[in-house]
């Protein structure tokens, strides 16, 4: 496994988690930029 797909995989179960818990659409709307940044940020360094 490369550190990529380490990484991928713990965004995305942690974003699973909180779309399970959050009901609001703002805080789905939210996690949806988080994980936009995250990647961005990967993706530049």
């Amino acid at each position: 496994m490369t550190i990529f797909q380490g990484l991928g995989e713990s965004i995305q179960s942690v974003l699973d988690v909180v779309k399970a818990v959050s009901v609001n659409p703002y805080m789905q709307s939210l996690m949806t930029l988080v994980a936009a940044s995250v990647t961005l940020m990967v993706m530049i360094n």
